[in-house]
């Protein structure tokens, strides 16, 4: 399973935020188990479909949640996604919004059908998709995302966000107290389960959307085991059709805060050169770095300037930018390091 990757910042402005996204043109289906931890069906051949799945499909083609409506680990956005399903009864297995009818009887024939159609959907083009950046401040999960059209639509189209968690032991009715369960939908990042509007009406071919998320975590989250995931769905005749999905392709590390790294006598500072007008970068750090960033960023957040990438020594280090052409304002000087970053503002007459 691939995670997310948080960083621990103190630092308000978003910096590089959905512009720097990737968006793949790629398609992916999503898988939803409709299950309950209750349901003794759900704990025997259910529970072994699901892991059929996950073993017989790839996840580069497919995103799988298992989605609660009931038991102990209901929520209200697995609720209300179980709820547009319109369907009844437990286990169910659901592609995008359509139910596959698996029973305990059927479930060869239907593993061999789903793998299949999740394999000719991943050749097909996209309507649209979505990258997100994901940052990890004072207990909250704060999302940046840019969705992208790669086709013209017509429509009323949502981008949610939600956290996915891997391996929960918990209890399940045919499986006991102890139960390993897999990709458990935890919650999503919007009031809404569908997430946030994007557009409704025509939307052309090449479209961004920009939406910013955030979520407290909830303590009993694992988040070495947690992905954020989102999905697109266009909102038809009050029901929630399915576009597609994308996991969020980071890893989720626990990084030292700036107080931390600050405290532990590593220094920015900043300024600009009479006369050049070019911007001067001083470091003074403790301990070497394997991995080291000193980006230039205007107050707008647009990235202006890389003047280091690569290992840095301990000891004293001066770096310079051109920018005698930059326009007169505030810019801000980042060091980022695997143990956390350091900003410095600098104001360029």
């Amino acid at each position: 399973m691939q995670r997310i990757t948080l960083l621990i910042c103190v630092f308000s402005l978003w910096i590089g935020t959905a512009s720097a996204q990737e968006v793949p043109e790629e398609q992916r289906s999503l898988i939803s188990k409709v299950t309950a931890t209750w349901c003794i069906n759900c704990g025997t051949w259910g529970w072994d479909f699901f892991r059929d799945l996950i073993d017989e499909t790839s996840s580069d083609q497919v995103v799988m949640m298992a989605t609660h409506y009931s038991g102990d680990l209901v929520n209200p956005t697995s609720s209300a996604i179980v709820d547009n399903f319109s369907i009844s009864g437990q286990p169910r297995f659901m592609l995008g919004t359509e139910d596959q009818n698996v029973t305990s009887g059927s479930t060869a024939t239907k593993l061999t059908q789903i793998k299949n159609t999740v394999e000719a959907d991943a050749q097909n083009s996209p309507v649209a998709n979505a990258g997100i950046l994901a940052e990890l401040s004072n207990g909250m999960i704060l999302v940046s995302s840019k969705t992208k059209f790669f086709q013209e639509a017509d429509g009323e189209f949502y981008l949610a966000v939600y956290v996915v968690e891997d391996n929960l032991v918990n209890t399940q009715s045919g499986q006991g107290a102890n139960a390993l369960h897999k990709h458990i939908l935890r919650a999503g990042m919007s009031a809404d389960a569908f997430g946030t509007e994007l557009m409704n009406g025509n939307i052309a071919a090449g479209t961004e959307f920009e939406r910013e998320f955030e979520l407290a975590v909830d303590p009993s989250w694992n988040l070495d085991n947690v992905e954020l995931v989102t999905v697109i769905w266009q909102k038809v005749n009050n029901k929630y059709e399915f576009v597609n999905a994308n996991p969020y392709d980071g890893e989720l590390t626990t990084i030292v805060s700036i107080n931390e790294l600050a405290a532990a006598g590593n220094q920015v500072r900043a300024w600009t050169e009479t006369g050049s007008g070019n911007l001067q970068v001083n470091l003074t750090l403790t301990q070497a770095v394997d991995r080291a960033q000193i980006e230039v960023y205007d107050f707008q957040g647009q990235l202006l300037d890389v003047v280091h990438s690569g290992e840095l020594d301990s000891g004293e280090w001066r770096f310079e930018s051109q920018a005698s052409n930059w326009a007169t304002g505030i810019y801000i000087v980042q060091l980022v390091t695997e143990r956390g970053t350091l900003t410095e503002k600098v104001w360029k007459p």
